[in-house]
């Protein structure tokens, strides 16, 4: 009313938008703000320009949303192009994100003229049956095209294209191509599939056979076939690494077993030879100052050496008998020498101690009889066989002698321990008169009778005694210490007897021995009164140093020379020190090296004497210093040997290369290699030169061996793949389980061939052939009984519609009493059979017969009547105004048609029509 009212204005008081100049309404745009006012201008306006002017001041989404579908296509476009602002400003892609409505990114795509924005803002849609609805929908057929790129299953993209058909020709071929590129990769994935199903198969089958000629050209082949095999998931690489595991297992078993009973003829050949060898140099053995500090180093090589032959092959009872009778004594003797020489200083004590029995008690004799016992009976030393000639070593014997004079000894005092108690009791009476009496004399001599005869019987025995024996004795020194002057003399004589010695032309040694023996003499006298003791003795004392004079020059010069001797010691371990801290040891002649180190060792023992321990202390530098110079040595040593094991390594490893004459060559180039190394202790070197040189003989035995494996292998490889295809064309007459299974199990029998490879491909191509032939046989049975499917279905629906007219005829179609006949899938039997027992009825509206025949007419693309092909147009309409987008597949459809149809009541030519078009439309599934 209010824009009536406006007309009927004066046109004094009407605005300037409704002035009659189309320029003077458009400036006046400029200040109206009132979208509703600009909206009604844009719609009513009777000049385009000025509706363009007003439509660009409109910003409210419900007043721009009427010009998106307006009429005029300027103004339409217009909105459209404004909106698309409103929704993406700088129609930048990466501003879809800020974007959460899919109708928006639906304008978007429909609006805008940028290809990969409008494909962009399709993608960020949320489901694919929005994508589909608007491939299906949208007026814009970019738009369509762009939404049908993003859809992933190939149900919508059937339905897609049985929409677009006869519509849309670029998105029915888009659709028709992804559907025929998808069926492909189906099929090949599907093929893929089955490829990798059968290698898995055969490599297990082959990781339950036992080993064969042909295995190793089976795995082979196994393992080319898996390689060339993509879009392998985890638990099928996983299956077949497991068989491929066992595979290798069983081929390594058998090269083991192989190449094991090849060394072990090797290792007793030779383990025969070493028996002879080690023998021969164990007899030949000798022990001397020079060999001393190595003989157990040699001694254990031996053992070991004789050890690990004997772990390879058993020696003759004759060779190991002697073999171990001999080591068993030079064992003995070397150990016995080396605890001789460590208890050395303990043992000459003991043999000392031996040297005074006479001096020592039973009790003490005794005693010295066990330690004398325990020490030789620890000692390994075992007197050898007869044929064995080894020196008992000298210091062993003076101790097996000295233990017989000592247990000798100690077996006359213990036989006769009752008679020197006896004695001993008599001694003590005699002594105990003679102090009584006053004779010192007397009781000094039957005081020492008393000691010795306490020393002839045991610390038992002499315990009785022992109270009696220490108050004579007491009694006895006090009479000493009164007696004491008459030792003057004697003391005064060796006062005399040293002086003489002073200035003697005696030589320094012997002189030195005459003054420790007066010293000693001295000491045997004993005390006199202190103050003569005190005198004599500063007279003995410098007499004494006076003559030692020419001993302390003598012991200088040889402390002197000690000192040169220890000096130039030093010196040469300095100059090794010197010499192991600037050798370059990564360019080092090691031969040199190890001359060097041996001079210096014999260097070393010239420089002598030298004081005891000195003597030890620059023996311990030179042995560290000497260990330094020779663990470098040892370093080149290992650092050879292990390059020598590399090489043997690769030697090894030449036997895993299928090549044979490549294999050949880098035998040969290793063989040069092992002569470009350094020295390896010989005993090593002969241990690795013997495996590297079998390593290397490996490869060339393989050439024959291989050449037999392989004529081998192939005929009988020929043999079977003949036999295979045989049994794979008599099955493929045959579509039947047993015959598939048949031809499947040929196919894989002879994938795990291995044949040449023309012959190859031409059998392949016979197996190709029948598989192909069975492959047919069977499409064409899916297809003759799917076909059969739908001919019952006709036959039925047929019948229902005949049943009022001629009821013998339609049971003859129906064929109730064949429960075994199918009907195609999804079509409801119960609803057939519901239909088939109702009872006749009036035959149902034309209009909806006709809609029905329609519409299966167009899901078949099959031409109605020409009298229904207006029915037809209006009936497209009214689906297009239901909305596309909500049919589904071909079958779906078929489906929904056939349970709505059993719903109506048709006669015999309505039901002829449907049927037609039924088959023309299962004929497109």
């Amino acid at each position: 009313m209010a824009l009536l009212e406006n007309l009927f204005k004066p046109s004094f008081l009407k605005p300037k938008w409704q002035h009659k100049d189309p320029t003077v309404r458009k400036l006046a745009l400029a200040k109206l703000h009132d979208e509703k006012v600009l909206a009604q201008i844009a719609e009513q306006d009777s000049d385009l320009s000025v509706r363009s002017s007003a439509l660009a001041k409109i910003k409210a989404p419900q007043h721009l949303a009427l010009f998106l579908v307006c009429e005029n296509t300027q103004l339409r476009q217009q909105a459209q192009q404004q909106h698309l602002v409103q929704l993406l400003p700088n129609k930048n892609i990466s501003d879809l994100a800020a974007i959460k409505n899919d109708n928006d990114l639906v304008n978007i795509a429909t609006y805008t003229q940028d290809d990969e924005l409008r494909l962009a803002a399709i993608n960020k849609l949320g489901s694919e049956s929005i994508r589909l609805d608007i491939a299906s929908n949208n007026p814009v057929s970019k738009v369509r095209l762009a939404a049908a790129k993003g859809l992933d299953k190939s149900e919508s993209l059937q339905t897609l294209m049985h929409i677009a058909q006869g519509k849309d020709k670029a998105l029915y071929r888009f659709c028709k191509d992804q559907l025929a590129t998808s069926k492909t990769a189906e099929d090949n994935a599907k093929l893929l599939q089955e490829k990798i199903a059968t290698a898995i198969t055969s490599a297990q089958q082959l990781s339950k056979s036992a080993y064969s000629p042909e295995y190793n050209g089976r795995l082979q082949l196994l393992k080319q076939n898996w390689s060339a095999l993509s879009e392998k998931d985890q638990q099928q690489q996983q299956s077949f690494n497991t068989a491929l595991v066992k595979c290798e297992d069983i081929l390594a078993e058998h090269v083991a077993e192989e190449k094991a009973e090849q060394d072990k003829l090797i290792a007793i050949a030779s383990a025969k030879k070493s028996f002879i060898i080690l023998l021969a140099q164990l007899n030949t053995l000798e022990l001397n100052e020079e060999n001393s500090e190595s003989f157990s180093e040699q001694l254990q090589a031996l053992d070991q050496s004789w050890k690990a032959a004997k772990n390879i092959s058993n020696p003759d009872t004759a060779q190991n008998k002697t073999f171990e009778n001999t080591m068993q004594a030079w064992l003995a003797l070397d150990n016995t020498r080396t605890q001789l020489t460590e208890q050395q200083d303990a043992l000459e004590a003991l043999i000392e101690q031996a040297s005074q029995l006479e001096k020592t008690s039973l009790s003490k004799s005794q005693n010295l009889q066990k330690e004398l016992t325990k020490t030789v009976k620890q000692l390994p030393w075992k007197t050898p066989a007869a044929h064995i000639s080894l020196e008992t070593p000298a210091l062993l014997t003076e101790l097996d002698n000295v233990l017989q004079n000592v247990i000798k000894h100690n077996q006359n005092l213990s036989a006769h321990e009752a008679d020197s108690s006896k004695q001993l009791a008599q001694r003590l009476t005699e002594l105990e008169n003679n102090i009584d009496e006053g004779h010192l004399k007397d009781a000094n001599k039957t005081h020492q009778y008393v000691v010795q005869a306490m020393k002839k019987i045991s610390q038992q025995e002499a315990k009785k005694f022992q109270r009696q024996y220490q108050n004579l004795t007491a009694k006895l020194t006090e009479i000493r210490d009164w007696q004491g002057y008459a030792a003057t003399p004697k003391k005064e004589a060796l006062c005399v007897s040293m002086e003489n010695l002073v200035g003697s032309e005696i030589d320094p040694a012997l002189l030195a021995e005459k003054i420790h023996s007066f010293q000693e003499e001295w000491k045997a006298i004993g005390p006199i009164a202190r103050q003569d003791d005190k005198i004599l003795w500063n007279r003995f004392r410098s007499a004494a140093d006076k003559a030692y004079e020419p001993c302390k020059v003598y012991y200088a010069d040889m402390a002197n020379l000690r000192q040169q001797n220890l000096f130039n010691r030093q010196a040469l371990i300095a100059q090794l020190t010197d010499y192991e801290a600037s050798m370059d040891w990564d360019s080092a002649d090691w031969s040199i090296v190890q001359k060097t180190l041996d001079a210096a060792r014999e260097t070393f023992r010239s420089f002598s004497p030298v004081d005891r321990n000195e003597h030890k202390n620059s023996q311990a530098s030179l042995q560290e210093i000497a260990d330094k110079i020779y663990a470098h040595i040892q370093e080149e040593y290992q650092r050879n040997i292990e390059a020598k094991e590399v090489l043997i390594n690769q030697a090894k490893s030449l036997q895993e290369i299928e090549d044979l004459s490549q294999a050949i060559e880098q035998s040969k180039q290793l063989q040069s290699d092992w002569k470009t190394i350094g020295m390896t202790p010989n005993k090593a070197d002969q241990k690795l030169w013997q495996e590297f040189r079998i390593a290397c003989d490996a490869v060339f035995s393989r050439r024959d061996e291989q050449r037999q494996q392989n004529k081998v292998h192939i005929e009988a490889s020929i043999e079977q793949a003949q036999a295979i295809l045989i049994k794979a064309e008599a099955a493929a007459q045959e579509s039947n389980t047993e015959n598939k299974e048949a031809l499947q199990l040929c196919l894989s029998e002879f994938s795990e061939l291995s044949l040449p490879k023309a012959l190859y491909a031409k059998l392949r191509k016979r197996l190709a052939d029948a598989q192909q032939q069975q492959d047919d046989l069977v499409s064409h049975a899916k297809v003759a009984k799917k076909q059969q499917a739908w001919i019952t279905l006709t036959d039925r629906l047929l019948a229902i519609s005949l049943k009022s007219s001629d009821a013998e005829q339609a049971a003859t179609l129906y064929k109730a009493d064949e429960a075994d006949l199918k009907l195609p899938q999804g079509i409801d039997k119960s609803q057939f059979e519901s239909k088939w027992n109702e009872a006749p009825a009036e035959m149902s509206n034309t209009d909806e017969l006709r809609d029905a025949c329609i519409a299966l007419e167009i899901a078949a693309e099959l031409q109605s009547p020409a009298e229904d092909q207006q029915a037809r147009m209006a009936y497209q309409v009214q689906r297009l105004a239901q909305g596309l987008g909500q049919a589904g597949n071909l079958q779906q459809q078929i489906s929904d048609s056939v349970n709505q149809w059993l719903t109506l009541n048709a006669d015999q030519a309505w039901q002829q029509r449907y049927n037609q078009a039924l088959l023309a439309a299962a004929k497109q599934l």
